[in-house]
């Protein structure tokens, strides 16, 4: 790029304004709301009058760079991204090693899974098409062809690029021999963890036992009702549900928990001292030596996944609670669609006075952390102080796009201590294989968060593709 300074709009070079709003864009880009707009008729915006020089504009954005820590890096990320098997092939697990010595393989754009001399492949070329919650009153079958039919038709881009589809129905119309039915759609995608959501009207015609499909159209669904999570039990290691907070904030709960975050410094340390990073701790002989106490129903840690079948993310969730066992005393692990519901979830999120740690890998966006079937919302995180586990937690979710509104705002509301999340999408296989590592820096090294955490994605390759919030001191 040529950076000559020519304050001569004549001489081939573009205009001063042009370029300072080429600049402001940038700024505005790295950190929104540092620039202010401009003032009609006028060459200069409000507050940065004097800034009227090419080298002055520059070192603005030199600044603002240098200004923007690890803690802020969602800001600074703003365009395109990696193909996400380009990033696998380059840092593959990100220093996490899994059992029994098996190992991720990219060829012909597919993941693979080798084990020994057997190879197989992590997707299968079609997707997954399951049926939840019907109420169209027509019988499964019939309505998984009809909606299978129409998605190909209407959302053959979404479908061509999910390895698992979920679908629920709800009866809009009927009349003489003729049903509207409402079809939802969450697509999880193969390779990132990003999930899109869509909706379809059906019309369907039925004649005695049999059904075709009309016609159908893409509509904005409307949100799901919330529910309220299930009421807890000793049963399956769930916490029990309290009354709520009624006056006390969340944050008060959040200083409350201070005394919680008492790490076994004694164990931590000689592990620390014999294992001088995480890629070289032998994980699973660690717990054996120095495991703590699992059973507890109110742990400190809490590590999930409901997706097993990407192997990745069961290693690393097996890991991860490992380590916050060792560091904690106490953790436990949710993994699979029945354990690592939504209502479960919510329910450590919500009564587990203990939790100082939270790791989730699974598909996710904007407004949602999808659980394989069952979905947490931004809603579900209201009201704020009813969640007495989420504030003053730790807080480390591994889906795409979840370190934005209005998932993020509503996490936030909730006041946890630190808030890290996808902030563009994250690829499989590496993203959660830098998570065991960022909670050894963490609670094994005794690192700053805001350092294990920078050092982590750097080791990992994913700078810009997380975003930080909160604490950045140590644990």
């Amino acid at each position: 790029m040529d950076m000559t300074v020519n304050e001569d709009p004549h001489e081939g070079r573009r205009p001063r304004r042009a370029r300072f709003r080429a600049l402001k864009g940038l700024a505005s880009i790295l950190y929104p709301g540092a620039v202010p707009a401009y003032d009609k008729g006028m060459n200069t915006p409000r507050g940065f009058e004097f800034l009227v020089g090419w080298r002055r504009r520059l070192a603005l954005a030199a600044a603002v760079l240098l200004i923007l820590g690890p803690a802020v890096f969602s800001i600074a990320q703003s365009g395109g991204q990696e193909d996400a098997l380009v990033l696998i092939q380059k840092h593959g697990t990100a220093g996490m090693r899994l059992q029994g010595g098996r190992s991720i393989e990219v060829r012909d754009n597919k993941l693979y899974v080798r084990s020994g001399q057997t190879v197989r492949a992590l997707f299968a070329d079609k997707a997954q098409f399951f049926v939840g919650r019907n109420a169209s009153k027509l019988g499964t079958a019939d309505i998984r062809r009809l909606a299978l039919e129409a998605v190909q038709d209407k959302l053959a881009a979404q479908f061509g690029q999910s390895y698992k589809v979920h679908s629920t129905y709800e009866l809009k119309a009927e009349a003489a021999g003729r049903k509207t039915v409402l079809a939802r759609f969450v697509f999880e995608y193969k390779n990132i963890w990003y999930a899109e959501e869509r909706a379809l009207e059906l019309e369907v015609v039925s004649r005695g036992a049999a059904h075709t499909l009309a016609s159908s159209r893409l509509v904005a669904a409307p949100p799901l009702k919330i529910s309220p999570p299930i009421k807890g039990g000793a049963e399956a290691g769930r916490v029990t549900t309290r009354p709520p907070l009624g006056a006390q904030s969340a944050q008060n709960l959040a200083q409350a928990k201070r005394d919680k975050y008492q790490l076994a410094t004694a164990t931590t340390l000689k592990i620390s001292a014999k294992y001088r990073e995480f890629r070289v701790a032998p994980i699973y002989e660690i717990a054996k030596e120095y495991g703590g106490v699992i059973a507890a129903l109110m742990p400190k840690g809490l590590a999930n996944t409901a997706y097993p079948e990407v192997v990745t993310a069961e290693e690393a969730t097996n890991q991860v609670q490992i380590i916050m066992q060792t560091a904690l005393g106490t953790a436990r692990k949710l993994i699979g669609p029945a354990d690592s519901s939504r209502d479960n979830v919510l329910n450590y999120l919500k009564t587990d006075t203990n939790l100082v740690a939270w790791n989730n890998i699974g598909h996710g966006n904007t407004s949602t952390i999808f659980q394989n079937g069952t979905n947490i919302g931004a809603a579900d995180f209201a009201p704020a102080g009813d969640f007495r586990g989420l504030s003053g937690c730790v807080c480390l979710v591994n889906s795409c796009q979840t370190f934005n509104d209005p998932l993020k705002a509503a996490i936030l509301a909730c006041a946890p201590r630190v808030y890290i999340a996808g902030v563009i999408n994250l690829p499989m296989v590496t993203s959660e294989g830098s998570n065991p590592n960022f909670w050894w820096k963490t609670l094994i090294e005794h690192k700053a968060m805001s350092v294990a955490y920078s050092e982590t994605n750097t080791a990992s390759g994913l700078n810009g593709y997380w975003g930080f919030w909160g604490d950045n001191g140590i644990f």
